[in-house]
């Protein structure tokens, strides 16, 4: 418990990269967000590479409350945006639903983030706010990077949207 604790106030992230993520407590899951997001929120990209099986090992349901805090504010480095919306996508987390959308809408974020919010709401099978975004796609393509849309069109194609749409 020692080692952990002093892991997770130096370097969060090993824990994840080189630990078994899927056998950490729910509140030492909660407390490795947490030290995570404090750690690296500001200043530019690091290069925090989190791998997607070590990500889904980490994702709990009941650590929604604690995702959507952080998804409320902003990052300066975009990395923990990212990380956080990895966790919705790969645990399904329904109630971080509203925040992915925020994220998939927001064209301040980057097109990963984007691409990862559309992906967090197909896997909490929001489709509802998968059509808002879709009719968005199609009314406003503009505001809608072609990397994002070819990136979610096996989420939105045909359940969303239909092959007239497309044309």
């Amino acid at each position: 418990q020692d080692i952990c604790r002093e892991v997770l106030n130096r370097e969060p992230e090993v824990l994840v990269l080189h630990g078994d993520p899927e056998s950490l407590s729910v509140e030492v899951r909660s407390e490795l967000i947490k030290n995570y997001v404090t750690a690296y929120s500001q200043g530019g990209w690091r290069g925090l590479k989190m791998p997607i099986g070590e990500v889904q090992r980490l994702a709990h349901t009941d650590l929604a409350s604690d995702i959507h805090t952080y998804l409320e504010k902003r990052h300066e480095n975009e990395e923990v945006t990212e990380f956080l919306l990895k966790l919705v996508w790969l645990g399904g987390i329904q109630d971080c639903a509203g925040d992915a959308y925020n994220a998939a809408m927001d064209e301040s974020l980057g097109t990963y983030s984007r691409t990862l919010a559309i992906k967090a709401l197909y896997a909490c099978d929001k489709s509802n706010l998968l059509r808002a975004i879709a009719q968005d796609i199609l009314a406003n393509e503009d505001r809608w990077e072609g990397k994002i849309i070819h990136s979610v069109i096996e989420e939105l194609y045909p359940s969303i949207i239909s092959t007239g749409e497309l044309g």
